[in-house]
């Protein structure tokens, strides 16, 4: 009984947390509380068994009822969610390896961090032929490649290394990473989320930018 607890809180959890869409994250009713409450506390109402209820793979999920292994991965619908994996996605970080059989299904795939080290990629040379090289990102001792396909939101990797590299103060970085088929990390999109002077300055305005009202510091904070 505690087992079907734990895996009804799980799912609960992570359909908060991973659909967008869902009741929760527009502020409407959820209908299905009553439904995974009893499930939780009498284990019926789920027809394919796999811990989560059918209310919610009717009108939330669009989750196979009658299969409870939608996506075919090796893991029950459940058993994804308990894993933030992705029920509808039999390779949740696209990595080329099942959620079932892979050890890290779902490899860090937003890091909000302060920045470590960045070292930009080339560009490519057509006369003579010179194939790009890649460059890299650090950030809360994670490591991931920086290539050409790499999406720079918000501003550009040079500016980035500038900021960077002029060393006045910290650098607060969202990257998005997956991980290949080998195991390797790579930065999918960088995004500079806030710059500030120096560490012992309570500026909030981008590095190399002032503030234009020291005052709204404190403004629009969460």
């Amino acid at each position: 009984m505690q087992k079907w607890i734990m895996i009804v809180l799980a799912v609960v959890l992570g359909v908060c947390l991973w659909l967008p869409g869902s009741a929760e994250a527009k502020g409407k009713k959820d209908s299905c509380r009553k439904s995974d409450m009893k499930l939780a506390l009498t284990g019926q109402g789920d027809s394919d068994g796999d811990g989560v209820s059918d209310c919610r793979e009717a009108r939330y999920l669009q989750t196979d009822l009658q299969n409870p292994d939608t996506d075919d991965d090796g893991l029950t619908d459940g058993e994804d969610f308990g894993k933030s994996c992705d029920p509808k996605d039999d390779d949740t970080d696209d990595d080329g390896v099942p959620d079932g059989v892979d050890p890290t299904p779902v490899v860090t795939q937003k890091m909000v961090a302060l920045l470590d080290a960045l070292t930009c990629p080339t560009t490519e040379v057509l006369d003579p032929p010179t194939p790009a090289v890649p460059g890299s990102i650090s950030a809360l001792g994670t490591t991931a490649v920086l290539d050409m396909t790499t999406q720079f939101k918000g501003t550009s990797c040079a500016d980035l290394a500038t900021l960077f590299a002029l060393g006045e103060g910290n650098l607060l970085v969202q990257v998005k990473i997956l991980e290949n088929v080998l195991g390797e990390l790579n930065a999918t999109s960088v995004a500079l989320e806030q710059g500030c002077r120096r560490p012992d300055h309570h500026h909030r305005g981008w590095s190399g930018h002032p503030d234009q009202n020291d005052d709204d510091d404190d403004q629009g904070e969460d």
